[in-house]
């Protein structure tokens, strides 16, 4: 892979990359801003041999380190408490090839405050990035498929409300 072509060559001279399902291409093109700020902070982030020598986990001085090189960003830690768990068998309807269950949408939303995304998507969702191409609001099956598929939910959806007035 040419790394030069995402990652700046300070940086590059700097750490050694490795690059798993294409994530370093969807964060250099899907967030340019963010992986400038990165990089930013990768350059300023100084460890040394005695910093990964000491004990502590959190209390140690690495995580003290990247907090101060991501903080000024505005990058902060987000915890995600034990009671934010999803440990139960989701019970929902067939859909069309890869439209996850609008049943687990909620859940995502209650568990994380974003951001959001989807892949493989199949329509829009307001506050989600939605990638795919199928992603755009006047999607719609080119095949035979289920009966409850996105769109015919959605044509259901307006009929009881045109015939509700």
């Amino acid at each position: 892979m040419d790394y030069e072509k995402y990652i700046e060559k300070d940086i590059l001279e700097k750490y050694e990359f490795y690059n798993y399902g294409h994530a370093l291409e969807i964060l250099c093109d899907a967030f340019p801003a963010e992986w400038k700020e990165l990089q930013d902070c990768l350059r300023r982030l100084r460890l040394t041999l005695a910093d990964l020598k000491k004990a502590g986990g959190n209390e140690s001085p690495i995580p003290k380190k990247f907090d101060e090189v991501l903080y000024p960003y505005g990058w902060r830690e987000i915890r995600i408490s034990k009671d934010q768990t999803f440990d139960r068998d989701l019970l929902a309807m067939k859909r069309e090839h890869s439209q996850k269950p609008d049943e687990i949408i909620p859940i995502i939303e209650a568990c994380s405050q974003g951001p959001r995304i989807e892949l493989f998507a199949r329509g829009v969702r307001q506050g989600w990035d939605m990638w795919g191409n199928q992603a755009t609001a006047d999607y719609e099956p080119t095949w035979d498929t289920y009966a409850n598929h996105t769109t015919a939910q959605a044509e259901q959806c307006c009929n009881e409300n045109s015939s509700a007035g």
